[in-house]
């Protein structure tokens, strides 16, 4: 979840930087609380689709993940065959555990 956890536990918006020092630090702290409200109500719009993001990349990774355990079994069945032997599960389990 890197992407949500950026957006909540990250610093996306950091108005304190636009604040200026002096006589006209309450005008622009007046200022800034307008367009800091507007980027917090749009990045709180994004938290859905960084989780869409994330869940996504994570339905991608468990198939590449099953699609490699598929692969090396039918290795497995395949070598068992080349070799001569049946799909015995004496046979079938040793080669999976090397």
């Amino acid at each position: 979840m890197k992407y949500v956890n950026y957006i909540i536990n990250g610093r996306p918006l950091q108005p304190e930087r636009l604040i200026s020092e002096g006589s006209l630090r309450v005008i622009t702290i007046i200022v800034v609380i307008v367009p800091s409200m507007i980027g917090f109500i749009f990045i709180s719009g994004l938290v859905p689709f960084a989780w869409a993001m994330d869940s996504g990349r994570l339905i991608k990774l468990r198939y590449l993940l099953f699609k490699k355990k598929q692969r090396k079994l039918n290795y497995i069945r395949n070598v068992l065959i080349s070799l001569g032997h049946d799909n015995d599960k004496e046979s079938f389990e040793l080669l999976k555990a090397a």
